[in-house]
């Protein structure tokens, strides 16, 4: 998710699509391949090769977000800048109606009463 919103951070919205279709197949693939490769390192070696692994895998994107982090990126132009805008109901109906926090609870039942006093 978070290479997703990266992705998406530093592309313009023409490649959008093929970037995070990419960014995607490659998380997929990752999930796939990497049972398969472990399991074969683990009947090689014994189970710490699980650990091991890890421990490799989180040496290289540490490396890699040390390398990352150095670039600070571009500074966008104020007026390139849009506000931010949320999304509205129409855009995510069933997110929003799933929502417990959603509409149905701002109807009336959290309105005061008008005596103004609690029942």
């Amino acid at each position: 998710a978070i290479s997703l919103a990266t992705a998406a951070d530093n592309s313009s919205a023409e490649e959008f699509v093929e970037i995070g279709t990419s960014v995607l197949m490659l998380n997929a693939l990752g999930a796939a391949s990497a049972p398969i490769l472990l399991g074969q390192l683990m009947s090689l070696y014994d189970a710490t090769a699980l650990f091991w692994s890890f421990c490799a895998l989180s040496a290289v994107f540490t490396l890699y977000l040390a390398v990352q982090t150095r670039d600070k990126g571009q500074v966008v132009a104020a007026e390139d800048q849009v506000p931010f805008s949320a999304a509205a109901t129409e855009a995510a109906p069933t997110g929003f109606s799933l929502d417990p926090r959603g509409p149905e609870d701002a109807v009336g039942d959290l309105l005061p009463s008008e005596s103004g006093q609690d029942e």
